[in-house]
């Protein structure tokens, strides 16, 4: 369902529409990255090779074409403050823990303020600690953003603090 939405597969038949736009429709599909969706997947998807403020600059690409890489960094790093991982910047991914790996994903995902947000499992690598620190920031970005969200878990307690609607899948079937 998250690549459906996402981009990385088509439908056999039908069309994905969200809000008033169609994100699939068999006679003008729309490419990944015109989709605006952020997209966190299981293990976060970070480049390896890249350093933390590129990995979130890399968000800006598809949605800033004008924009300097000495713009689309100083945009990354500025959400690097915000979620107080300034101190990070410079670090390759194989350098962060699993929280610190989180955020930075996270932050990759929304910098662009996508319209749908789809994450994938996004606590389930973290330590009790880490998880419930994560969660929390979710939770405030989720209700400050209006981001529309689709989360899929099978943590309750992710559930429980992160939605407001929930609907369950069984074999491909609500």
């Amino acid at each position: 369902l998250l690549r459906l939405l996402a981009g990385g597969l088509s439908p056999e038949k039908g069309s994905i529409q969200l809000h008033d736009r169609y994100l699939f429709h068999p006679s003008a599909p729309t490419p990944p990255e015109e989709r605006h969706i952020g997209y966190v997947p299981q293990g976060t998807g970070l480049f390896p090779h890249l350093r933390v403020v590129d990995n979130v600059a890399f968000g800006l690409l598809s949605h800033t074409p004008r924009w300097s890489k000495k713009e689309r960094q100083q945009k990354a790093f500025d959400w690097l403050q915000h979620w107080g991982c300034e101190h990070l910047a410079h670090r390759l991914p194989a350098h962060l823990s699993g929280g610190e790996k989180q955020r930075i994903a996270l932050a990759r995902a929304l910098i662009t303020s996508p319209s749908l947000l789809l994450l994938d499992e996004p606590l389930s690598a973290l330590d009790q600690k880490a998880r419930q620190e994560m969660r929390s920031l979710m939770t405030e970005h989720i209700a400050r953003s209006r981001c529309l969200t689709v989360l899929v878990t099978h943590d309750l307690d992710d559930v429980r603090a992160l939605c407001t609607q929930i609907a369950v899948m069984d074999n491909g079937k609500i």
